[in-house]
């Protein structure tokens, strides 16, 4: 806020140059809307006028009609005075004249908080002035300046910013219905005869209600879904850049024609299925043919075998066409359960809208076995339960040979689903004993046979083990062969196979309920195309960004996005997140992820580089299910930090319990595992619920920065025997797993059984009894909590589970006698 204003006889003095505002600036798009083109200037303030911005009303009617300026003032002092220059040339008193309430229409939201005022100056054309509080603080213009306005007319200060309100433009002209159906209206108009480049878009009425708003160069918009034989009336108004809007058109009535055939049920899924039964939901057509839908008839494998009706108060049973009123052509989503599955067996379900009730289809029809008949496939043959269905010149057929009746919609695409148990997502705080296996290695993509046939061969080992989650490489199709420099986020063919066999790899794995984690490589992306300047700032392939989608700071690119606060990388284009269209693609691609793809659990890739509330945005607009982000720190502080700013929606890699289990390993000198309390060190001790524990992953087992592999096959059985009978989900490297032969496959699979026997969950509570040069000795158990038992320590085990390692020797059990020990 500048400094109190001068007095009047120093105003008169004043030097610093006043910020002025005219009538003939010229007009940016979408750089400074408030910067305006007029084609004809205001010269008084306007007594009629049909803008929400200036109501005929009883206050209105003080106004003086004659030169004059009215300045209409956003803020927040109750009241604020206006301290300007006269129509004689002299400045008022300090600190001026008090502001009243604005009594103009189209400012509800800030009269309601009593923040919007107005002052009427008449008999000038041209006003020098400074808003204050009536005591210290004034609101000058940037610069330390004064408001300048040298033309009368009406005119709008917020937030420094002076603006003249321009009248609101004239109706559109020739209003016309271009095509009728019997679901909707095509209507078009041309737009008004003066200003029109002043206009941002229009209005569209029906029966008095606003249905559409177009943008300015929209001259036409379909109005679906109507009923049909319905009379509906139209209208149009322009908007102008101020958001002020015009007066309507002369109404036009158009009739609708005789209802047709409704468009296929939309958004069939399989919304849940178990070895008894599966359920499916769908949305009403978009399009209902002009009535309401009445029935919807449910086929599996190509036979009818359900009629499902929407809510009763939609539609009467049996109606052909809407009468009393108008009934609502829309309904909530419809949900159906087949109770009638065989378990392990594969359905294929379509739904057809119909604007009758067809009779239910024998009883005979639902769940039965499918006879093939001549000609027709298996499954698909004709209806034969319809009941009162239409006579043979009334159907059609639809390339599933399905037969439809002359009221009735084509099925919809199909859906597949098998009757077994559905996979339950893993979410953090689970008290669930999960086990995340890494699906691949550094060197995978170069398998010759594809790296997804290579793990959908290894699913029943993986299942046996008892792991809950298999860590995928990144799936989009990549400039480089790991994935991690991605480029066509929708193109699944990659150096690990193709779209086809990773959609089979999670379909089997999400069957023998093994939850697929999806690598998220957004942080960055490679661009395929030349921009303006010659390098690669263009993305070609969906989603299709330009430069503006990359930071302006990256290293390599000459982004046009906002600069980055984050880390940046220089191998690839770094993606600035704090655009709304980006949020708005990532959002959507992780929900195709899930929803078509079948992924159910996050991997984020390198979070240093963009926000950790956009990571929590994007991992809640999938439901929040299991994510975990890598971020390379050995310090636990800096770990618990990021989970703060991530608010708590992503687990981390624990890299602080990964070095210190090497070390211990290592040397026999087991101290560093133990913190303060008889707690295990690391995030495991601090936030198990957010530790995903692992002792190799693929940078690990390369880089020479951590000193290669982790260690000879007895030093990795040590360190699993750890990791999978203390709290945080562990984490198993394939190699570890597959690749040191199949005595360690077999001693890992004992471990990873022993945690699902004995329930060894994220939050099971630990007490460290010993951990020191040649001995490390704990209690685990299934609950929260964990106290020190009495007597020697083999027999202080109780209801808990044990881990003791010491010289070349570990023991990972349960109390004695029980089986699952692993020694």
């Amino acid at each position: 806020m500048a400094p109190p204003s001068p007095t009047e006889a120093d105003n008169a003095a004043d030097k610093s140059a006043p910020v002025k505002m005219g009538s003939r600036a010229a007009l940016f798009r979408g750089t400074n809307p408030g910067v305006l083109r007029l084609d004809s200037k205001p010269s008084v303030i306007r007594k009629q006028s049909s803008s929400l911005l200036f109501p005929k009303n009883a206050a209105e009617q003080e106004l003086v009609v004659g030169p004059g300026i009215e300045l209409i003032y956003f803020s927040g002092w109750k009241p604020p005075y206006l301290h300007h220059v006269t129509a004689d040339g002299s400045w008022t008193v300090v600190p001026g004249n008090r502001m009243g309430a604005c009594v103009r229409g189209g400012y509800d939201d800030a009269k309601a908080k009593k923040e919007v005022w107005e002052a009427h100056i008449k008999g000038v054309r041209k006003l020098e002035f400074v808003p204050n509080d009536g005591g210290s603080q004034w609101d000058k213009a940037p610069g330390n300046r004064n408001y300048v306005i040298e033309t009368p007319g009406i005119y709008k200060l917020q937030g420094g910013r002076l603006e003249m309100l321009i009248d609101p433009p004239d109706a559109p002209s020739l209003l016309t219905a271009k095509e009728v159906g019997s679901s909707y209206v095509r209507v078009a108009w041309a737009p008004p005869a003066m200003n029109a480049h002043l206009v941002k878009g229009y209005k569209l009425y029906r029966n008095g209600e606003e249905v559409a708003e177009t943008a300015e160069d929209a001259l036409e918009h379909e109005d679906r879904p109507l009923l049909g034989l319905t009379e509906y009336a139209y209208t149009v108004s322009a908007v102008n850049i101020q958001n002020a809007e015009g007066e309507k058109t002369k109404e036009i009535k158009v009739k609708t024609g005789e209802p047709g055939k409704p468009m296929p049920p939309e958004d069939l899924k399989v919304e849940a299925h178990s070895s008894k039964s599966i359920s499916l939901g769908w949305n009403c057509p978009s399009d209902t043919g002009g009535a309401p839908i009445a029935a919807y008839r449910i086929f599996r494998n190509g036979k009818f075998v359900a009629v499902m009706r929407p809510d009763a108060e939609v539609v009467q049973s049996g109606d052909e066409s809407p009468s009393g009123g108008l009934p609502s052509l829309h309904h909530p989503r419809v949900h159906w359960k087949d109770t009638t599955v065989k378990q392990g067996e594969c359905y294929s379900y379509c739904v057809t809208a119909d604007h009758r009730v067809p009779s239910p289809p024998p009883e005979t029809g639902a769940g039965g076995e499918e006879e093939e008949a001549e000609g027709i496939p298996k499954g698909k043959g004709p209806d034969t339960g319809a009941g009162a269905s239409p006579t043979s010149k009334d159907k059609e057929k639809n390339a599933f040979q399905i037969t439809v009746g002359k009221t009735e919609s084509q099925p919809c695409d199909d859906v597949e689903a098998k009757a077994v148990e559905m996979l339950r997502v893993p979410r953090l705080g689970d008290r669930d004993p999960h086990i995340m296996l890494q699906g691949f290695n550094w060197d995978s993509c170069n398998n010759p046979n594809g790296w997804y046939k290579v793990v959908e061969s290894k699913l029943p080992e993986i299942a046996k083990a008892k792991i809950s989650m298999l860590w995928l490489p990144p799936p989009a199709q990549s400039v480089d062969s790991h994935g991690y420099l991605p480029q066509g986020w929708y193109n699944l063919n990659s150096k690990y196979g193709k779209e086809a066999e990773l959609r089979s790899l999670i379909q089997k794995a999400r069957e023998l309920q093994i939850c697929p984690v999806v690598d998220v490589v957004i942080n960055h992306r490679c661009a395929d195309g030349r921009g303006s300047a010659g390098d690669f700032t263009d993305y070609l392939c969906e989603p299709k960004w330009g430069s503006w989608a990359i930071v302006s700071n990256d290293p390599k690119v000459r982004g046009k996005g906002a600069p980055s606060q984050f880390q940046n990388i220089e191998y690839a284009p770094d993606i600035d997140h704090s655009n709304p269209k980006v949020q708005k693609d990532v959002k959507h691609w992780l929900k195709w992820l899930r929803d078509d793809v079948g992924f159910g659990a996050l991997r984020l890739d390198f979070v240093l580089g963009y926000s950790p509330q956009l990571q929590a945005e994007y991992i809640e607009s999938v439901g929040s299910p299991y994510a975990v982000s890598e971020y390379w720190h050995g310090d636990p502080r800096v770990l618990r930090n990021y989970i703060h700013a991530v608010r708590g929606r992503a687990a981390v890699f624990d890299f602080p319990t990964y070095y210190c289990l090497r070390s211990a390993v290592h040397s026999n000198d087991f101290g560093g595992l133990r913190r303060d309390q008889n707690h295990p060190n690391g995030i495991m001790g601090e936030d198990p619920v957010r530790c995903m524990s692992f002792i190799e992953n693929h940078d690990t087992c390369h880089l020479e920065v951590v000193g290669g592999p982790f260690g000879n096959n007895e030093q990795v059985l040590r360190a699993y025997a750890y990791l999978l009978t203390h709290p945080g989900i562990p984490s198993i490297f394939w190699t570890d797993f597959f690749d040191r032969g199949k005595e360690l496959t077999e001693k890992l699979t004992v471990l990873c059984n022993l945690r699902a026997e004995k329930g060894l969950h994220c939050r099971s509570g630990v007490f460290i009894d010993c951990a020191h040069l040649g001995l490390y000795a704990a209690f685990i158990s299934k609950n929260e909590h964990c106290n020190r038992g009495g007597g020697m320590w083999r027999s202080r085990w109780g209801q808990t589970t044990g881990v003791r390692a010491g010289g070349g020797r570990l023991c990972a059990g349960g109390p004695s006698g029980q089986s699952g020990n692993a020694e």
